[in-house]
This record gives C-alpha cells, sequence and structure tokens, in this order.
C-alpha cells in the first residue's frame, strides 16, 4: 500500500471518529433528560403507592 493510500485510511478513520464523538455530545443531553424523566416518574409512583401525595406531585411536576 503506499503512502497516499495510507495517509487516506488514517484520514477517513480519523474523520469517522469525529463523527461519531460529534453524534455522542449532540445525543447526551436528550438521553440524559430521558433518564431524569423515567426516574421522576417512577419516584411519583412510588410515592403514589406510599400515599405520600405531596412528594408524589413534587415527582409528577418535576418530570
Amino acid at each position: 500500500m503506499s503512502d497516499n493510500a495510507k495517509k487516506k485510511n488514517i484520514g477517513i478513520i480519523a474523520l469517522g471518529i469525529i463523527l461519531l464523538l460529534g453524534m455522542g455530545l449532540l445525543l447526551y443531553p436528550h438521553i440524559r433528560n430521558k433518564i431524569q424523566l423515567k426516574q421522576q416518574l417512577e419516584l411519583g409512583q412510588k410515592c403514589l403507592a406510599e400515599s405520600d401525595y405531596d412528594q408524589a406531585i413534587k415527582a409528577f411536576r418535576a418530570a
């Protein structure tokens, strides 16, 4: 394989890595929000089951 072909392959691999990292950075806030939403909904359900209505309302509002 020639030096130019090796450089081209390295460039393509580097570009792929940069694109994957960029996508991860763009999706991270969305994923974090989904996790927080799920946690708040689960907390609200738990509070409802325990008849702790004030905390259930707070958890559902936070969701």
